[in-house]
């Protein structure tokens, strides 16, 4: 697998960061990672991956980038991520390839919980916010247990407690995705000399 981030250019890590700086701004401002950044972001990855690697390399950039998509387009079925996020990612999967957008996505995740906790830690009503997630951890594992019976457990919409707004917690991904992704293109490089 190692070998397989050699390959990886610095063109290829360029067009990366810029992309995910591009994002972290744009969503810092609105909110928002847009579909006019994130469509020609996977566009380009997929035509450079084809010019340089031929159909083979076309089909690895494809699987890469719907590899590295998967963990959040769950996450946004579940109502808990936005499509954004997603389609940045599955680009960051084609321009990266599988190994490293495997390493990107990692790295993404890592800075996301980290920018989780601490916003959760800084939120006024941290206790409702941790009860609630000690409360969902423990639907989830029971419905787990029940199997197919317990899916029913997840599909009931959760009972909003009074006086609090869940969308009061929210933090611009775009920034974690940007730190992620630097963060992976310095542990390759230092992969690369040792």
């Amino acid at each position: 697998m190692w070998y397989m981030l050699e390959s990886i250019s610095p063109i290829q890590w360029g067009v990366a960061i810029g992309a995910s700086l591009a994002a972290a701004i744009w969503d810092i401002r609105t909110t928002l990672i847009p579909n006019w950044l994130t469509g020609p972001a996977v566009g380009a990855g997929l035509i450079y991956a084809a010019c340089n690697g031929g159909l083979s390399g076309f089909g690895a950039a494809v699987g890469a980038c719907v590899l590295v998509a998967s963990p959040y387009v769950v996450l946004f079925l579940l109502g808990r991520g936005g499509a954004g996020d997603a389609k940045l990612m599955g680009a960051l999967g084609a321009w990266l390839g599988i190994a490293g957008g495997l390493i990107a996505l990692c790295c993404v995740a890592v800075v996301g919980a980290a920018f989780a906790a601490l916003r959760v830690l800084a939120h006024p009503e941290r206790r409702t916010l941790c009860s609630g997630l000690v409360s969902s951890i423990h639907m989830y594992v029971i419905a787990l247990m029940w199997g197919r019976q317990g899916l029913a457990i997840l599909r009931t919409e959760p009972q909003e407690q009074a006086g609090f707004n869940s969308q009061q917690v929210t933090i611009p991904y775009g920034v974690a995705i940007l730190i992620g992704v630097c963060l992976a293109a310095v542990m390759v490089h230092l992969l690369w000399i040792s």
